[in-house]
């Protein structure tokens, strides 16, 4: 174990420290000091992958909905609302009093009843949460501990320019706005009993289809995630589109949102397509959706972190493809890169020296 930066030398502990029992017990502190940086940080990208997009409110009205705290729609109160649309004070129907009704209360026909304020909700939650964590992480890493990137960086001593930085700033804050009113749409949609193919009651088809959904869930989003992402990097979608993503080869949290806002509604679709053409429990379908996106942060925030999942590739892999470009274009797992030899293995990383040893593994 070594001490000391990079432009004043370094040194060995038996300078600061006489006794091996000293040392030993320094090295179990610094190992107990990088393990709680790691854990602040994994914390901190959780909450923020639960809110960055909005999805917050999104999954607060699922919860309330399965536990039915909230005076949501029933098969009842639809057929009472409707009647109540269609009947005349003289109690027959009339297809211009339908009419009017629903050309005065539009949101009342899509389900759409209070959508301002779960906008301004998501919006208010997400930003909050964007900014402080984001800015934290940053100041944490990329600003206190700038000159010890060796430590922790997939990319020690390289960062983006002040420039690209508030670049990826904008483009995610518009993105981010963009994916905060689809998320508050799905939202009040769900809340006010729009039809979906979620189901909150296991019964409906068992607990051996639920089990079996949430691997083949995972699976879905991790092919249709790496072929888009193979579609991406095609030379006209990659120089019309993708390219605004590859701009930050050293990526940061921030990049994470940092992209073509095409594209971005693009990956936004096939997260959320599942849950309008198959039938999903809803905590399937929203535990995949923030495993996604916790992981998509952890990715792209330039921290070297490993996962206790064996079938979770660490940050370095998708690193490894922000500084690489064609390869490992897999969005959780080298599944499909190694089905398709695009994979790019990774070994070793020495945190002091920053050093990790590569090898091609049948690169296209």
């Amino acid at each position: 174990m070594v001490f000391g930066c990079r432009n004043c030398g370094v040194l060995p502990v038996s300078a600061y420290f006489t006794t091996a029992s000293e040392t030993e017990a320094m090295g179990v502190l610094q190992q107990g000091l990088r393990l709680m940086r790691h854990s602040v940080l994994a914390l901190a990208v959780t909450i923020l992958g639960c809110a960055m997009r909005g999805e917050a409110v999104l999954v607060a009205v699922l919860v309330v909905k399965q536990f039915t705290l909230l005076g949501v729609y029933t098969n009842e109160s639809d057929d009472a609302s409707e009647d109540a649309v269609v009947e005349s004070s003289n109690g027959s129907t009339s297809l211009l009093s339908n009419y009017c009704l629903l050309s005065q209360k539009p949101t009342l026909h899509w389900r759409l009843e209070g959508l301002m304020y779960f906008i301004i909700l998501a919006q208010t939650m997400s930003f909050i949460i964007y900014f402080s964590v984001c800015g934290t992480l940053q100041l944490y890493y990329y600003v206190s501990q700038r000159d010890r990137s060796g430590e922790w960086k997939c990319q020690p001593g390289k960062f983006l320019r002040p420039c690209q930085e508030r670049q990826e700033i904008l483009i995610g804050s518009f993105n981010t706005f963009t994916a905060n009113c689809g998320s508050a749409f799905l939202a009040c949609y769900f809340y006010n009993g729009g039809e979906t193919m979620l189901y909150f009651d296991v019964s409906y088809y068992g607990w051996i289809y639920l089990v079996i959904s949430l691997p083949a869930l995972f699976l879905y989003e991790e092919a249709a995630a790496y072929y888009l992402h193979r579609l991406m990097h095609k030379p006209f979608m990659y120089r019309h589109l993708h390219k605004w993503h590859h701009h930050y080869t050293i990526p940061t949290a921030f990049s994470a949102t940092a992209f073509h806002p095409v594209e971005w509604w693009c990956f936004q679709l096939v997260h959320f397509l599942p849950a309008f053409v198959c039938p999903l429990h809803a905590v399937v379908f929203v535990s995949i959706l923030l495993y996604n996106y916790y992981y998509g942060l952890i990715d792209h925030s330039g921290v070297y972190i490993e996962s206790i999942f064996p079938w979770q590739e660490p940050s370095l892999f998708h690193d490894y493809h922000h500084k690489y470009s064609s390869c490992n274009y897999g969005l959780n797992t080298k599944i499909f890169d190694t089905l398709h030899g695009t994979l790019r293995q990774i070994h070793l990383w020495t945190p002091i020296a920053g050093f990790y040893p590569e090898k091609t593994a049948g690169l296209k």
